[in-house]
């Protein structure tokens, strides 16, 4: 199957296009375009290149279908090896159905190479021969273009053999004949020359719009040749244009610019769209001459010849002006002759009027609509005189809605930028704005993965099906079917795609098992949306330490894997409950991690209370699917409201064990960080990987969502495996503590997609390691909660005294004096609280309080709570509210 054929396919089994019919002249019509979602996309399925909506004025959706299933054309050269009797093999299958040039007229041109990229890989490349022994490498697999970065710089596709020079050096098309009084293109790139050459048009490649092939030029001097400067559309490209066209006229030579119209498609994609013919051509020279008009009149004038008007705006200068044509005058003062450029100038002037309306340039770039409130903003590009780039603004519907609104919206943004014209040139100004600006982006209020989206969303990069996509010059991912960004801005990550697989040793040596246990749940979180999917839940993690025990370094370390530095969580203490529930909720299949909440009591600073406590058990929701964490109402007139999901997974660090009820404690998995393992032989390695910049570290998490399916494969695999094992240790009895312990040992095999060099060895350790921490979970939870403990030790310290009785007869018996207990029923313990705080304090046994009693007190296990309930005290004689209990039975 060719690659046409395999494209007509994935559209046909395209879901989101879902074409309704096949038309007689050859042509898939009926696709939902996914940019304003009619059924209006059509392609050609002779040449299926080029998908476009035909609402042409009010969408104008267009992509190409090498772009669309890009992954058609990844990996030829494990598709189409070279072999002894083709060693071009892979290079012809690249330039054939990657690039679309037939190989019957470009097969001699080139010919298959290979270069060795940094990783020390050996790469297939498309070669180019030049001259004197140089020549032209294009990298084939978008594996080997990503691991192709030197010197920290960005991936590169293409590269020269070294120590080249081209400055004012070119390449043709070997056989190409320039003749007298042709029309020679310049172009970047060799392919862009191929392009425009197969489809009959003369050219020369220049290598870089910062190149201009001076030794052709000087070569075919004085033949009437017309030197036409095609770079790519672009600040670039544009400026050399505007450069070379002066110096070419300084030579005596005709020259001409020629602009592609849009920055979005080469010469080689109008191509392979079908799209490069003479009209093509002539309205690319038409955008060159608008670009190279020297004042503002002569650009009104070059727009009226090309495309005649009454009333239209124009920008020049990076200013915005209103131009009226007295058609009527204009049409008599030339005396039925059609408009001429090169002669009907100063009647043009004479017969218009242009006026500034706005004091610099602003071009829509696309909107935006939240995810969860649908609200909708406007964003521009604005450029001034001494902005040449432009700023990026948005606006409000508002903000638009009439000149007077945007004028002073614009002077809220940009000092002293304002609108003068007419409500009639706003209107032209807005229909301008809906014409160019297509694309709708969704903004998402927290960092990491969309789930609707099924994409991660970083300020700096975003990963889809493990695929990275960098933020786009407009700030936000073009995922080709969708646009996202987030719009938190107070969270920093730090974007890298390089890191170090073989610092895994030294890891190990410095954080042991319990390292190894952290950073496969750390690694886990990444995904903890896709788990709770299948899974429905997914456990919090806590981790204690012994002083020095190295628990911060850890926690350090790891959010440098992630790009976060200076960083190690959340101080939940310190936070109010609306201001909880947002940090919450900043972060999606990333960790949430709390901070020392197990402060010791501060009798003095207190006044004798305790010190604040988070309450553990109302994080019970959020170890769940779609756990919610607060509900705010919405403005309508119904009952909607706007819910925030917890999307993170939740990790503890403190000293001190969580103290809470049992639903927690079997939601939590448990590593406590000790010193037995520290050697003082490795302090340096310590010292090392404490210190290392988290550029150096960041890229893990961009080597981890690269490998999404694979590690999602491994894992949900590993799961069932860990799980069965966990369910015959007779030790383990509690169903919850077997399903989140085997998710965490398949999160440690699922480490090894991540490090190759993970031996079978370790990985036994860690799963070992991690059977351990389920037993110790387990036999914790058969035993009193500490404060249930702490509360029976002070109840028998105050309860359990003897009191001396005389009878008449002046015999003595020591009878149990129970001083807490009411209950009249031998077999019960009937305490109440506020007498027995008061008792404890009095008798120095501390401060209790009586809500954190209250949430233990019913997971007593050694004195079974009964009930909570009034009691008939025998020491009172009357009703006393009391938390009962069932003494133990003794031999």
């Amino acid at each position: 199957m060719n690659l046409e054929q395999q494209i007509v396919e994935a559209l046909l089994n395209d879901a989101q296009l879902a074409f309704t019919k096949t038309s007689s002249s050859k042509k898939l019509w009926g696709g939902t375009c996914p940019d304003c979602k009619k059924k209006e996309v059509f392609i050609s399925l002779e040449k299926p290149y080029q998908l476009k909506c035909n609402r042409l004025d009010n969408c104008g959706y267009q992509q190409s279908t090498r772009e669309r299933y890009s992954h058609l054309l990844e990996n030829l050269s494990e598709k189409y090896p070279v072999t002894e009797s083709d060693p071009n093999a892979t290079a012809k299958a690249y330039m054939s159905m990657v690039r679309g040039f037939p190989l019957i007229k470009t097969e001699s041109w080139f010919e298959q190479g290979v270069v060795i990229l940094p990783n020390g890989r050996y790469a297939p490349t498309v070669r180019f021969l030049l001259w004197d022994g140089f020549w032209w490498d294009r990298l084939i697999n978008k594996d080997d273009v990503r691991d192709n970065v030197r010197n920290g710089g960005k991936p590169r596709k293409a590269m020269f053999k070294k120590d080249i020079n081209y400055t004012g050096k070119h390449w043709t098309p070997p056989g190409q004949i320039i003749e007298k009084g042709d029309h020679v293109y310049v172009v970047e790139g060799i392919f862009h020359a191929i392009a425009l050459y197969l489809s009959g048009y003369k050219v020369v490649a220049a290598f870089s719009c910062s190149n201009l092939p001076r030794e052709f030029i000087t070569a075919h001097k004085e033949q009437n040749i017309t030197w036409c400067l095609a770079y790519d559309a672009g600040n670039g490209g544009e400026n050399y244009s505007l450069k070379y066209l002066k110096e070419i006229n300084g030579m005596k030579e005709a020259a001409r610019i020629c602009l592609p119209h849009s920055e979005n498609m080469d010469w080689d994609d109008l191509y392979r769209a079908g799209m490069l013919d003479d009209k093509y051509l002539e309205d690319s020279k038409w955008r060159g001459r608008l670009l190279a008009a020297e004042t503002y009149r002569e650009k009104a004038f070059i727009l009226y010849c090309w495309r005649p008007y009454h009333h239209t705006l124009i920008t020049f200068k990076r200013q915005t002006y209103a131009v009226s044509v007295s058609t009527s005058d204009l049409t008599k003062a030339l005396e039925g002759d059609a408009i001429d450029y090169a002669t009907h100038k100063n009647l043009f002037e004479l017969n218009s009027k242009v006026d500034l309306v706005l004091n610099c340039e602003v071009n829509s770039l696309h909107s935006e609509v939240d995810k969860f409130t649908k609200e909708i903003k406007y964003i521009f590009n604005a450029k001034t005189e001494s902005n040449r780039n432009g700023q990026i603004i948005e606006f409000s519907a508002s903000s638009i809605a009439d000149k007077n609104s945007f004028s002073l919206s614009l002077l809220g943004k940009i000092s002293y930028r304002e609108f003068t014209g007419s409500a009639g040139d706003f209107k032209l100004l807005k229909q301008r704005w809906s014409k160019t600006s297509h694309k709708t982006i969704e903004t998402i209020p927290f960092i990491g993965y969309d789930e609707t989206a099924r994409a991660y969303v970083f300020p700096q990069a975003g990963y889809k099906d493990g695929k990275c996509v960098k933020v786009n010059d407009h700030g936000y991912l073009d995922f080709k079917d969708f646009g996202i960004k987030t719009t938190l801005q107070n969270v920093k990550f730090i974007h890298s795609e390089h890191f170090d697989v073989n610092i895994l040793p030294d890891f190990i040596k410095i954080f042991d098992m319990n390292g190894m246990a952290a950073l496969a749940y750390w690694t886990a979180t990444l995904f903890t949306r896709q788990i709770k999917e299948r899974h429905k839940s997914f456990p919090f993690l806590e981790v204690t330490g012994d002083p020095e025990a190295g628990k911060s370094t850890l926690m350090n370390f790891l959010w440098k894997l992630f790009g976060r530095d200076n960083y190690e969580g959340v101080d939940l203490l310190t936070t109010s409950s609306s201001s909880e529930g947002r940090m919450l909720s900043q972060l999606s299949n990333l960790p949430l991690v709390a901070l020392e909440s197990d402060r010791e009591t501060d009798l003095k600073a207190k006044g004798g209370r305790p010190s604040k406590q988070v309450d553990w058990d109302s994080f019970k929701k959020i170890y769940d699917l779609d756990g919610v964490l607060m509900s705010r109402g919405v403005k309508t007139n119904d009952n909607q409201v706007n819910e925030s999901i917890f999307r993170g997974a939740l990790v503890i660090t403190q000293n001190a064990s969580v103290q809470a009820s049992q639903a927690i404690m079997t939601r939590i998995n448990h590593l406590h960080c000790t010193t037995a393992h520290k050697k003082i032989e490795n302090r340096p390695i310590a010292d090392r990987l404490k210190v290392m910049p988290v550029e150096e570290l960041a890229g893990y998490l961009h080597m981890v969502l690269c490998k999404e399916p694979e590690w999602l494969q491994v894992f949900f695999a590993a799961f069932e495996n860990h799980r069965y094992t966990l369910t015959k240790t007779t030790s383990i009895k509690s169903q919850r503590i077997i399903d989140n312990h085997a998710q965490h040992m398949a999160a440690a095999e699922a480490l090894k997609v991540v490090f190759p060099n993970l031996t079978k060895e370790t990985l036994q350790q860690v799963c070992k390691h991690l059977v351990l921490r389920a037993q110790e979970r387990e036999r914790r939870l058969k035993a009193d909660h500490p404060l249930v403990q702490q509360f029976w030790e002070a109840y028998h310290y105050i309860n359990d005294q003897k009191m001396t009785l005389i009878d008449e007869d002046r015999n003595e018996t020591e009878v149990d004096d129970e001083k807490l207990n009411h209950s009249i029923n031998p077999k019960h313990i009937a305490v109440n609280l506020n007498e027995f705080i008061e008792h404890a304090r009095l008798r120095g046994q501390g401060f209790f309080d009586i809500e954190d009693l209250k949430k233990v007190l019913t997971t007593s296990r050694h004195y079974p709570f009964v009930d909570q309930k009034p009691v008939n005290s025998r020491k009172t004689k009357g009703n006393k509210r009391c938390f009962v209990f069932l003494k133990p039975v003794t031999d």
